[in-house]
């Protein structure tokens, strides 16, 4: 809270946990109701959802998939969606405007285990009913001559999204 006193806490569960199984939050917001979205990848099964008696379990198509989520202000399971390849995706961090769009940057495999290319997405408000891929408003790659990745994101009143990362080369 404002004064620094813990509030609450959430986890989430990795079904038949293996030495394999993952799941790591890497980027989180906060929307104007005091909502959370937190974005970062799992590998194999995760049960996202944290609610009495709730069950999400997703399963990951290849190496480390992407993860997108909502919680309530109280720490409770909105909604998740997940999206990935046969690759490795991570997303590094995730940014809501006022509209509550949803914009995330990291990077993914291209299948040359040296050569990863950089990403910025923006997802539509009304996320909770779509996938991932059909919430997807737009997306744009960027590339140098070797490894990209982008690392922080932030979005400005009127829409201009910033991005911090690497990039090697041209």
């Amino acid at each position: 809270d404002p004064n620094g006193d813990f509030v609450w806490v959430r986890t989430w569960d990795i079904p038949n946990l293996t030495p394999n199984t993952t799941s790591f939050i890497t980027g989180i917001d906060v929307d104007g109701a005091s909502n959370l979205y937190l974005c970062g990848f799992f590998w194999q099964t995760t049960d996202f959802n944290n609610n009495p008696g709730g069950s999400t379990p997703m399963q990951s198509n290849g190496h480390k998939d992407v993860f997108v989520m909502k919680l309530n202000s109280a720490g409770y399971f909105q909604w998740v969606n997940t999206a990935g390849g046969a690759q490795s995706e991570s997303p590094a961090d995730i940014a809501v405007n006022g509209q509550n769009e949803i914009y995330v940057t990291g990077w993914y495999e291209t299948g040359n285990l040296l050569d990863t290319r950089g990403f910025v997405q923006k997802f539509s408000p009304n996320f909770v009913s779509t996938t991932l891929n059909t919430a997807l408003l737009w997306t744009k790659d960027y590339q140098g001559s070797g490894t990209s990745a982008g690392y922080k994101i932030t979005v400005d009143a009127q829409g201009n999204t910033y991005i911090l990362g690497i990039f090697k080369g041209t």
